[in-house]
């Protein structure tokens, strides 16, 4: 284990006891490869205190270039090993929907075929950026605002207006709204029109959107995907078509391994089958 490594785990973690949990060592072990590290580079890189831990200067100019590097020795070593196995860890940010239900079958067989493959799964519906957030990969619902990324387009989420079929006749301008805040605002697009609606419920979660929608709370725009149960049971009528909603999967390039290739390919099965057009 290189001291670049214990730094790079110690920068991204903000804490000398978390990464050394991760890396299964003391934390007189972390001290001390940052202590040589520093000394080899005659700087410091962390300023520490009882309380906190932050990155000096010298530190913030060295992250993303111990990230480079070590991704890069990172794909090396797994090139030139003698044989096909995949090794080594993948850290993912997904959606929180997505990454608690349909991906979930894509991960257990993805780790079943390839054991020496640890994976963080990491959920967030929110932007990130992968320099600072040191992911090797994000599957994102909707547009991936980083250019530095390489960005796979997968498809296309096939969104509707949806309620209880007691809402059926309703004109949806004056329907009880339920909103996802991640996705929708006070403003509801649809295919064929737009208008100004205050929603009864916002809310994050697109659990308690679905739930609501079942209760008869309103109407929703949601992923054809998540609801599906309900529409084939009857318990839930599309009431109008919705803007789809593209998914990406984007990484820095310097971080293309052979197991995020075909960790890759595993989600992107996975989510052609189910979930996107």
């Amino acid at each position: 284990m290189s001291h670049l490594a214990v730094f790079l785990r110690v920068a991204e973690r903000g804490s000398l006891t978390a990464a050394a949990r991760d890396l299964s060592v003391s934390q007189p072990t972390v001290t001390r490869a940052i202590a040589a590290l520093e000394a080899e580079l005659g700087t410091r890189l962390l300023h520490r205190t009882t309380h906190a831990l932050a990155l000096t200067e010298a530190g913030r100019t060295l992250l993303p270039r111990a990230r480079r590097m070590l991704a890069a020795w990172d794909g090396i070593a797994e090139d030139l090993a003698e044989d096909d196995t995949l090794s080594g860890p993948l850290h993912v940010v997904a959606p929180i929907a997505l990454g608690q239900t349909e991906l979930m079958p894509a991960l257990a067989a993805f780790r079943a075929a390839h054991p020496d493959v640890t994976v963080n799964w990491q959920l967030t519906d929110a932007p990130v950026r992968l320099s600072e957030t040191g992911a090797d990969l994000w599957i994102r619902v909707g547009p991936v605002p980083d250019d530095t990324l390489v960005v796979r387009h997968v498809g296309d989420v096939a969104r509707h207006a949806i309620g209880h079929p007691r809402f059926a006749e309703i004109d949806l301008a004056d329907a009880p709204w339920i909103t996802l805040g991640p996705y929708e605002g006070r403003q509801i697009v649809l295919a064929d029109r737009r208008f100004d609606a205050a929603p009864g419920l916002n809310t994050n979660s697109i659990a308690v959107v679905a739930r609501a929608l079942v209760e008869g709370l309103g109407v929703a725009i949601a992923p054809d995907w998540y609801l599906r149960r309900e529409l084939d049971a009857g318990l839930l009528v599309r009431l109008a078509e919705a803007r789809p909603l593209p998914v990406h999967m984007a990484f820095a390039p310097e971080r293309r391994t052979r197991r995020l290739e075909a960790f890759m390919d595993a989600m992107e099965a996975r989510l052609r089958s189910q979930v996107v057009a």
